[in-house]
C-alpha cells in the first residue's frame, strides 16, 4: 500500500488559501471604510490589517517552504517496512520502521476532536502516523493487519473511520 500527495497539490491549496484570505481582508477593509465613527473605523482597519499580516505570514511561509523543498508526502507499507515521509515537520514526523519490529497500533481520541494513531515497536518506541496530507490511516492499518496479523490493534473499529477496516475483534486483534 502506498499513498503519495504531491507538493504541487499542497502548494496550490496554500496559494488558494492565501488568495482567499487576501480577498476577504480586502473586502472587510473596504467595508470598514463605511464606518462613520473615525476611531472605530481606524480600530476595525487595524484589526483587519493584523489578521491579514498574520495569515499572510503563515501562508507565505508554507508556500516558501514548499517551493524550496519540493518534496511530496509519502506513506508506504511493504512486506518489510512502514515508511512515512513528511516534508513539513510541523505536520508529522518522518520515519522508517521495519515491519518485524512493530508490536501494536493504538488509536486514541484527542480531546480537541479527531484521532491519533501511534505505531509501537517491540522495544517501546512510538511513531505517530500523521493524518495530514489526506493520509488514509485506515488503509495503512488495514495493510499492516493484512501483512502482520499478529499485531495488536487497539482502539480501532469499523466506526473509527467512515469506510474503515473490515475487521476488528473485541480484543483489538485482527483475525488471522
Amino acid at each position: 500500500m502506498e499513498y503519495q500527495r504531491s507538493w504541487l497539490r499542497d502548494l496550490a491549496i496554500s496559494v488558494f488559501a492565501l488568495t482567499s484570505v487576501s480577498a476577504l481582508c480586502g473586502f472587510l477593509a473596504y467595508s470598514a471604510r463605511s464606518i462613520d465613527v473615525t476611531p472605530l473605523r481606524t480600530f476595525a482597519i487595524s484589526i483587519i490589517a493584523i489578521l491579514f499580516a498574520g495569515n499572510a505570514a503563515i501562508w507565505l511561509w508554507w508556500v516558501f517552504w514548499m517551493l524550496v523543498r519540493r518534496q511530496s508526502f509519502v506513506c508506504r507499507v511493504t512486506s518489510r517496512l512502514i515508511e512515512c515521509f513528511c516534508p513539513i515537520p510541523l505536520r508529522g514526523s518522518s520515519f522508517t520502521l521495519p515491519l518485524h519490529e512493530l508490536d501494536s497500533v493504538r488509536m486514541d481520541a484527542l480531546h480537541e476532536g479527531g484521532q491519533r494513531c501511534t505505531l509501537i515497536t517491540t522495544d517501546g518506541r512510538e511513531y505517530d502516523l500523521t493524518f495530514y496530507y489526506g493520509n488514509p490511516v485506515h488503509l495503512v492499518i488495514d495493510a499492516i493487519a493484512h501483512l502482520k496479523p499478529d499485531v495488536a490493534i487497539v482502539g480501532y473499529t469499523p466506526s473509527t473511520f467512515e469506510g474503515g477496516a473490515k475487521w476488528a475483534g473485541n480484543d483489538g486483534v485482527a483475525p488471522k
